[in-house]
């Protein structure tokens, strides 16, 4: 199995602390919108295959204005990694990981979302100037340093958005919120005037955007709860997992993990203390119930004697 590893530095410009559960909202959106970059990059080279991506946050901080992502790419066996390191020609390989790339890929998607909130609440997006000179910006910088022409480059953005424009939109929508909720936010990527929203873009994005076809979602944070494991994918961050929470109720619920935890902390565990967020949802009656729990942070040291120091309530 062949990977490349690209390295994000992302940086949120305001003056006020971000709490944890909204950068945890922040983080999940940019997640999905990161594993929509293989697809612009298979429009861009057909040749490009690439088999798996995985997403790593190191260290998720309540307050933190910065965060690191590690985002690797998988290619499978080193015969099919030479394969199309010999049929790739409009992308380099080395170009994914050295010349901020999909640093530009997501941020352009993000812009592209922003245009369609813009729009979607009635505005004539030919005055969105400043989403569409930041968009510029960004476009044409990666085309001179990919020397890939700009045409080809709005076009596989477009394709990629196209097929999923609210979801998109949405997880932008999310992303930028910190920034959002700051008197002059901005976001900057890998510490480069290239790669960033600015604040005149910030506050031309709406802030009441909302999906035509879903229902208003709520979350509240929860600290140091027990956590009853019923189902586990090791392979997988936000599908396969469930559990009952005592704090909520007895009925056991779905839950994901944000990309910071160490899901082999947890293997064998059949119950754990963490910090979560609950996202709840409106039943048929309007009743608001559980939806789905985001694990934030786990309470488990690496060997059984550490948890025992710490007086963890653990079961094996």
């Amino acid at each position: 199995m062949n990977v490349l590893e690209v390295k994000q530095h992302i940086y949120f410009s305001r003056k006020e602390l971000v709490p944890i559960g909204e950068m945890a909202d922040s983080l999940k959106a940019l997640e999905a919108l990161i594993r929509m970059s293989p697809d612009v990059l298979r429009k861009l080279d057909q040749d490009l295959i690439i088999d798996d991506i995985q997403i790593f946050i190191p260290k998720l901080t309540g307050g933190s204005l910065t965060e690191d992502v590690l985002i690797k790419f998988v290619f499978g066996s080193q015969q099919k990694f030479d394969e199309i390191i010999q049929k790739s020609r409009t992308i380099a390989i080395k170009n994914i990981t050295e010349h901020k790339m999909i640093s530009s890929i997501v941020l352009m998607l993000i812009l592209s979302g922003g245009t369609y909130a813009y729009k979607a609440i009635g505005n004539d997006p030919k005055n969105a100037i400043n989403i569409t000179g930041n968009y510029n910006v960004i476009i044409n910088d990666l085309s001179k340093r990919n020397n890939i022409p700009v045409n080809v480059l709005s076009g596989a953005i477009e394709e990629v958005f196209n097929s999923n424009p609210e979801k998109i939109t949405d997880n932008s929508m999310k992303f930028l919120k910190p920034a959002k909720q700051a008197l002059d936010g901005m976001v900057i990527f890998d510490k480069d005037k290239n790669t960033q929203i600015n604040h005149g873009t910030i506050r031309e994005i709406p802030s009441d955007y909302v999906r035509s076809n879903s229902s208003k979602e709520f979350s509240r944070d929860f600290q140091a709860v027990n956590i009853h494991i019923r189902a586990i994918d090791v392979d997988k961050f936000n599908k396969g997992w469930a559990g009952v929470i005592d704090e909520i109720g007895e009925k056991r619920i779905k839950i994901e993990l944000m990309p910071n935890i160490n899901r082999e902390l947890l293997l064998g565990k059949r119950m754990f203390k963490a910090d979560i967020s609950v996202y709840y949802k409106n039943d048929r009656d309007g009743v608001l119930i559980p939806n789905y729990a985001l694990i934030t942070n786990i309470h488990i040291k690496k060997n059984k004697a550490e948890d025992s120091d710490q007086g963890l309530n653990i079961q094996e």
